[in-house]
């Protein structure tokens, strides 16, 4: 299920809108939409994000007063084999997210 999330790095996200943010792979991660995955290390807010706002967007929440659940995120593909769409977005203050060296983590949650 996670063949490629080893090799293959999230390099950039983009928030595109109110209900959309783009994810860009380094190669094909060989993702279909409707697949879930969790961002994990090297994705961190940049500029105007919070705490919440890169929890939604990792798929990764806070569960209590300690440790983390995973949610995951469902990806929807475009004719970019390296770029796919999180259902993700806000409207006024936009976050900006920054990917570490451009070698985000990630793993896939759904077979």
């Amino acid at each position: 299920a996670n063949q490629n999330c080893e090799s293959v790095h999230i390099r950039k996200m983009t928030v595109r809108g109110a209900t959309t943010t783009e994810i860009e792979f380094d190669a094909d991660p060989g993702l279909s939409t409707g697949d879930h995955i969790i961002l994990g290390d090297g994705i961190e807010c940049l500029q105007d994000c919070t705490d919440e706002q890169l929890a939604v967007v990792k798929g990764v929440h806070a569960y209590g007063n300690s440790g983390t659940y995973n949610v995951g995120v469902q990806v929807i593909a475009t004719a970019d084999v390296n770029r796919f769409l999180l259902p993700v977005g806000w409207t006024g203050t936009v976050p900006q997210f920054d990917v570490v060296s451009h070698q985000g983590q990630w793993s896939r949650t759904s077979a």
